[in-house]
């Protein structure tokens, strides 16, 4: 396990499996499998929050606060699985703060699916011209607003 420096944010994080090449910066993951949630969320200190970001989305021209968050998700009352959660944040035509949610079993494919898939899915309720004028705040920027 590496230490993975965000050199553009001054901001660190644990990647299970994985390492940097100090030249370009790219990470490199070296198991094949896919570990779940469990294992990554509680064996690492993984902050999700480096992985939040603005995207632009293609079907409402507007940007989209997108989030990861760890929890767990119950079932039949008694089984309890760990997840990651992706959310992705927007305004309504009131300009109320909105959102859609995702769950994963893997980290790795709710990146995948943020890199690929975010900026083309349906929001229900969006306004992209409010969402446009009125974006939704980074947390490291609500302070300095």
């Amino acid at each position: 396990m590496q230490l993975i420096d965000c050199q553009n944010d001054n901001r660190h994080f644990y990647l299970p499996g994985a390492t940097m090449d100090s030249v370009s910066g790219t990470v490199t993951f070296h198991h094949p499998t896919r570990k779940p949630a469990t294992e990554i969320l509680s064996d690492t200190i993984v902050h999700l929050d480096a992985f939040s970001r603005h995207i632009h989305h293609t079907r409402y021209h507007c940007p989209i606060y997108c989030w990861l968050a760890a929890g767990k998700v119950k079932f039949h009352k008694v089984f309890i699985e760990s997840r990651v959660f992706l959310y992705m944040e927007y305004r309504d035509r009131r300009g109320a703060s909105c959102y859609r949610q995702r769950q994963f079993k893997h980290l790795e494919d709710a990146l995948l699916f943020l890199e690929q898939e975010a900026a083309h899915v349906e929001l229900p309720d969006i306004c992209g011209e409010e969402t446009a004028k009125r974006p939704i705040k980074l947390p490291d920027q609500s302070q300095a607003a």
